[in-house]
């Protein structure tokens, strides 16, 4: 008997020592776990803003006709509401329509006309080139003949004297002395008209270059009038365009009238009437004001923001993504401004709880939770116990 009871309590005690083996090693498995998020840890640093609010951008637009002419068909009643690009107003277009017709069609001929008289100057300078360089060949082949010409004349004349000074001696006859005389004549004769064919060539070559490039200069002449005038053609269309255009008055916002002129089809508008008092429902932007402390140095440009309701900062129901569009270069009554912007996806939204205060938090940055302990430890010591705006 007292052999089993000596056992069951040695069974006791060996479960009690591995029971608390086991219990030590999850404390400390949590220990360095927590140790490790501690140190390793990363947690959003925030900034708190001491007050902030939203402020409306809505404002009154006046519309305006950008031309005169009658109306077609107006959209502006009381009771609507219009988005960007709706049409507000329609002026008769006919006019400015067979205008920028007819312009189309004066600068369609005008082009033609360019291009053709493009393709004469291109083929006028081709055969003023080509009848050029014909030129200069025919006065190198003229010239050359001419200097062969002359040198067989030289040479005709060299035996007609040899031929008189051996007459003189009476070595030749009459006859061939007279034979020599006309062949040298005759090859002089030849050697002139080769020369003066050589003058007419190069006279006859300059007055056809003259010819071809005053017909050059005459086709560049009118390319350039022409050239004038398509511009001014263009110039007329895009007038007769931007006049169409006119005719349709379009709402550039979101907005909501809040007086209209009394218009129906057949009124007739002037350029400049005032045509309608439009409220526009622009998005709001937030100011909010954070102490020099949390902003110099801490806020930038571009960094995320939350913008809450005061009343339910904590809850979270209300809220608002942002981000920060403007920081003033210096403190200002013992803040810093700092102008918010809303997201694209949150500016649509109608509920902003205007006059209200709002607490804006902004990210600054990162740290590990020892030293956001050890950041709001100094930060208390510093404000003598004060709540830090820091977390």
């Amino acid at each position: 008997m007292r052999s089993a009871f000596l056992q069951t309590l040695t069974a006791l005690d060996s479960d009690r020592g591995r029971f608390a083996a086991a219990l030590f090693v999850a404390g400390a498995a949590i220990l360095v776990g927590w140790v490790s998020w501690g140190v390793w840890g990363e947690l959003p640093i925030q900034v708190f803003s001491q007050r902030a609010r939203f402020e409306s951008s809505d404002g009154v637009q006046v519309v305006r006709a950008a031309a005169a002419g009658l109306v077609v068909e107006s959209r502006l009643t009381p009771s609507s509401h219009w988005n960007p690009g709706d049409t507000l107003v329609l002026l008769d277009d006919s006019p400015d329509r067979e205008a920028w017709a007819a312009a189309r069609t004066r600068l369609a001929a005008l082009q033609r006309r360019h291009a053709a008289i493009r393709r004469q100057c291109q083929a006028l300078l081709a055969s003023a080139t080509f009848a050029r360089s014909v030129a200069v060949s025919d006065s190198t082949a003229s010239r050359a003949r001419g200097n062969e010409a002359e040198v067989m004349a030289r040479s005709a004349e060299r035996d007609a004297g040899r031929s008189a000074s051996l007459l003189r001696e009476g070595l030749v006859a009459t006859a061939a002395h007279e034979h020599a005389m006309l062949e040298a004549e005759r090859l002089r004769a030849a050697a002139q008209a080769a020369l003066a064919g050589h003058a007419r060539g190069i006279a006859e070559q300059l007055r056809a270059r003259a010819l071809a490039e005053d017909a050059l200069a005459g086709a560049q002449a009118d390319l350039a009038e022409l050239e004038g005038e398509l511009a001014q053609a263009q110039a007329l269309g895009a007038g007769a365009r931007a006049h169409l255009s006119h005719r349709a008055i379009l709402a550039s916002c979101r907005c909501q009238p809040v007086r209209v002129a009394a218009l129906h089809t057949g009124s007739y508008v002037s350029q400049g009437d005032t045509l309608a008092w439009l409220s526009t429902d622009g998005p709001p932007s937030a100011h909010a004001d954070f102490a020099p402390t949390d902003a110099i140095g801490r806020i930038a440009i571009g960094q995320s923001a939350t913008i809450r309701a005061a009343h339910l900062a904590r809850s979270g129901d209300r809220s608002w993504p942002a981000r920060v569009r403007h920081l003033a270069p210096e403190p200002q009554n013992g803040s810093v401004r700092v102008e918010l912007s809303l997201e694209a996806s949150h500016r649509a939204s109608r509920e902003f709880p205007y006059g209200l205060p709002l607490i804006v938090e902004v990210t600054v940055g990162t740290g590990s939770p020892l030293e956001l302990l050890l950041l709001g430890a100094r930060q208390r010591s510093r404000r003598g116990g004060a709540g830090p705006s820091t977390r």
